[in-house]
């Protein structure tokens, strides 16, 4: 009979001594899967400069080997072109907000990158000629000109994929080197030509437009450096 009652005795020391265990364990457990998500719940922000302009760059890591980043770019400069044998003189904008998708296939700050920007690029030129030219093969003079104007418009959105190293995958905070190299699809851009003060023709001036479409390059390359910190 003592061994009888003994029995459940010890049985339920081994029911407590489990509930215990695993009592410790589940908080240990929970600790774990937090570092875990520490591990990749990151955000990092970073400046550039390159072909896009001046950047801001920031990043939030959404996996293990995956963060999205938003970067935003812009430049503008005076540009002098000539074409056609004319030589126009006006500005150029660079840039673009971008929303894009950054794969590190290592867990580092290498990366494989790829999304679309809003294009902020486009060109205004002006040019009024002090000598004889030609607007769709037909010779002007200088008076019959006057100004003209062309206006280079570009599409809203433009694909982007290319290479890089920095963003906020890995876990620990500090300072680190950043750079992007890739391509940016633009195609090609709708062109205006205007006229002020002379008296070309509206047939010459879309024959010369004719002869400028398709010199603008489709695809740019991108190459923005910079410094990125990751919190």
């Amino acid at each position: 009979m003592r061994i009888m009652t003994d029995v459940p005795s010890r049985f339920r020391t081994v029911v407590a001594g489990c509930v215990l265990a695993s009592g410790l364990a589940l908080p240990a457990a929970a600790q774990e899967t937090d570092a875990a998500a520490r591990d990749y719940r990151t955000f990092a922000a970073a400046v550039s400069a390159g072909s896009m302009g001046f950047g801001l760059e920031p990043s939030v890591a959404v996996a293990e080997k995956l963060s999205l980043r938003v970067p935003i770019r812009y430049y503008k400069y005076d540009t002098e072109v000539t074409e056609g044998g004319i030589a126009y003189q006006g500005s150029l904008k660079l840039g673009g907000l971008g929303f894009l998708g950054d794969f590190h296939p290592f867990a580092n700050g290498f990366r494989l990158s790829g999304g679309a920007f809003l294009n902020f690029q486009d060109i205004s030129l002006t040019a009024t000629p002090s000598a004889s030219v030609s607007i769709g093969g037909v010779p002007y003079l200088p008076g019959q000109v006057g100004t003209i104007a062309v206006t280079a418009d570009y599409a809203a959105l433009a694909p982007y994929a290319g290479i890089g190293y920095g963003g906020a995958v890995k876990s620990a905070p500090g300072l680190e080197f950043f750079a992007d190299l890739g391509i940016l699809y633009t195609g090609q851009p709708d062109l205006t030509m205007t006229t002020s003060g002379g008296v070309v023709s509206l047939l010459d001036i879309n024959s010369e437009l004719n002869e400028i479409e398709g010199s603008f390059p489709s695809i740019a390359p991108v190459i923005q450096l910079g410094l990125s910190y990751r919190f």
